[in-house]
């Protein structure tokens, strides 16, 4: 997820928006499921966002998929880049 947002930094342009979706999870930071799949505390992709100089601006949960009889959660992120990256947080 790092790479993902500081990659997004570099390449959106200031102001610019990426959304993104992930399964959440109560657990750790981050962990590979029996099914394949990572699973994210949620406050993990904000901080990871952050450190990379892009800002959440929403964040909602929701039923991402259903898996047997229940439902995985999930949560959509909207993120912001800002004019001068990681820049910026820095200098505030």
């Amino acid at each position: 997820m790092t790479a993902c947002f500081e990659q997004t930094a570099k390449h959106v342009k200031p102001d610019g928006l990426f959304v993104m979706t992930n399964e959440t999870s109560e657990k750790e930071d981050s962990f590979l499921s029996p099914q394949g799949r990572y699973l994210y505390r949620k406050s993990y992709g904000e901080e990871t966002a952050k450190k990379a100089g892009v800002i959440k601006v929403f964040d909602s949960d929701f039923a991402l998929r259903k898996e047997g009889t229940a439902y995985a959660k999930g949560t959509l992120f909207v993120f912001k880049t800002t004019a001068g990256g990681l820049n910026d947080l820095k200098a505030s």
